[in-house]
């Protein structure tokens, strides 16, 4: 039996991260340099295109690569090195748009643990 796989986003998508709480937005439809840099040394990705791929995988350090940037981006500095460190489910992701079904889950290739906070952030 081989294992389901869910849809990666794709350039134009917007991602809906969750660090610790916290949700920030990030649009992969625009990057700059500097953050294509985060990509690469935080995330190993050498550039956006190998975006999809890497969260289709769970790959962690492409996730707190997008979540970094996308802090950034609302004007908070993440420390990416605290993040790898984080207990697994620390960090979230979510592709708005995609509906939730038992067959369908939403992407959170991270998600390993359930939800302690049940709250809103």
């Amino acid at each position: 039996m081989t294992p389901q796989t869910k849809p990666a986003p794709q350039p134009g998508q917007i991602l809906e991260i969750t660090v610790e709480g916290v949700k920030y937005v990030l649009d992969l439809a625009q990057f700059s340099g500097r953050e294509t840099g985060i990509l690469k040394r935080v995330g190993e990705l050498r550039g956006v295109a190998e975006i999809p791929a890497a969260l289709a995988a769970g790959d962690l350090e492409a996730v707190v690569a997008l979540a970094v940037i996308a802090a950034r981006r609302a004007g908070v500095t993440l420390d990416a090195d605290r993040l790898l460190d984080a207990e697994m489910g620390a960090v979230r992701v979510h592709v708005v748009g995609e509906e939730a079904d038992e067959a369908n889950p939403p992407a959170e290739p991270l998600a390993a643990e359930p939800e302690a906070d049940g709250a809103a952030a």
